[in-house]
């Protein structure tokens, strides 16, 4: 695959290509009416589940909550916050019968600990279950609880503003987490302008799934804000640096929350010093991923505001599934890589697909015209990871002959002594 000889210096007008890309982005706003559809639909759902469920608490979480979210999006995800049972991995003992959950007595359950023994508390799959029946009673439409998944999980669509809503149990890191994403995003304006200009190019590139094994939505936000973090002079500060008083300290499912969120005092005109622009930051972003980034030993961290290394987290090696091929540290549940679905095949689609974003920025006139938010189809993407996949394959037989060559002259060499 040939590439154009990269140049530093880009060879569009500053304020052209930044009056273009402004257009683009107010166009992938969500619509005043789509906002105000999804609160009243939130609304509705709280009233209904507060029926049963009155000591209960519900969050909306995602990017229907943390302001970095693109138009177009009819979904929701939502967390009830409520006593129950520590999970199990296996709920067998419990009944699968709607009749069951329909007796459960969950109406004098209280947030965050109620002072009822663990036996009177609830599992979350019992949970979920008397949800799913409550919301059949109410006509949600297409009510499906999945009760023995990972996460127990009820879908369903709101059948008056068509919202499918997705509702788990006590998901409250993420919860805290788009929290301080928002507060990120309140900081300095270029943030969500960049993150939502890369939310519609790796959607236009077929890059934008963590079950496609690419990257999730979210995965890119951090990659956003840590590049505004990690500039001369930051964009944006580390809010969970110890160097600030946090207005949040908490701990949720045995991870630290602690981060602050003072935007209007402490972080005020944080990143004025820095001038560059959101075509000017699109232009590094891709730059850095598709260049500049350490594929090998580095981990992206805006817990820090900094980079860490693979062996200072232990992702050197493929562990139960989870690649390390380009790792982005979860702020708040570290262990977690949000690159870890990136595989052999398709880490050289994502990689190519950041040079080439780079490759117009750096040398078309017109980055839009010359194919920047291109639509691939999907014709066009199986065809490209076909090649990659070949490519794969082929690296992978030449290592296995040499050393099979290997083994076989070392052999040679025992018999000749």
């Amino acid at each position: 695959r040939t590439r154009q000889k990269y140049t530093k210096q880009p060879k569009w007008n500053k304020s052209v290509l930044q009056r273009q890309l402004r257009d683009i982005y107010l166009r992938l706003l969500p619509a005043k009416e789509e906002v105000a559809m999804k609160k009243k639909c939130f609304k509705k759902i709280q009233r209904i589940l507060r029926k049963k469920f009155k000591e209960s608490a519900l969050h909306m979480f995602g990017s229907s909550a943390n302001n970095l979210g693109i138009c177009k999006n009819h979904d929701i995800d939502l967390s009830i916050e409520i006593d129950v049972k520590p999970s199990v991995e296996d709920d067998t003992s419990q009944s699968d019968s709607e009749e069951e959950s329909q007796q459960l007595d969950l109406s004098k359950l209280q947030v965050g600990g109620g002072n009822g023994g663990e036996r009177d508390k609830p599992t979350q799959q019992q949970v979920v279950k008397s949800m799913a029946n409550l919301l059949r009673k109410n006509r949600m439409s297409r009510v499906i609880p999945i009760p023995k998944a990972r996460v127990p999980i009820v879908k369903f669509i709101e059948p008056e503003t068509g919202i499918e809503c997705d509702i788990c149990v006590n998901n409250l890191l993420a919860v805290e987490n788009t929290v301080m994403l928002r507060k990120y995003s309140e900081i300095d304006p270029r943030l969500k302008e960049l993150v939502i200009l890369v939310k519609h190019w790796s959607k236009c590139r077929g890059v934008n799934g963590a079950f496609k094994g690419t990257l999730s939505s979210y995965a890119y936000v951090i990659m956003a804000i840590h590049l505004l973090q990690t500039l001369q002079p930051p964009i944006l500060p580390c809010l969970q640096s110890t160097q600030y008083q946090p207005t949040v300290n908490k701990i949720v499912d045995g991870w630290a929350c602690q981060y602050s969120g003072d935007v209007e005092g402490l972080f005020k005109n944080y990143g004025s010093m820095n001038k560059l622009t959101s075509a000017e930051l699109l232009y590094q972003f891709f730059y850095y991923w598709g260049y500049r980034h350490n594929y090998k030993s580095s981990v992206i961290s805006i817990r820090t505001g900094d980079w860490l290394t693979k062996q200072d987290k232990g992702w050197t090696t493929r562990k139960q599934g989870d690649n390390h091929l380009i790792c982005i540290e979860d702020p708040f549940q570290l262990s977690n890589d949000l690159g870890r679905v990136v595989g052999r095949k398709t880490i050289f689609y994502l990689r190519d697909e950041f040079k080439r974003a780079a490759d117009i920025m750096a040398n078309a006139v017109d980055p839009i015209q010359a194919g920047l938010f291109q639509v691939l189809s999907e014709q066009e993407k199986e065809k490209k990871l076909k090649v990659y996949n070949d490519e794969v394959e082929e690296k992978r037989r030449r290592r296995k002959s040499m050393e099979k060559n290997a083994a076989g002259e070392n052999n040679n060499n025992s018999n000749q002594k």
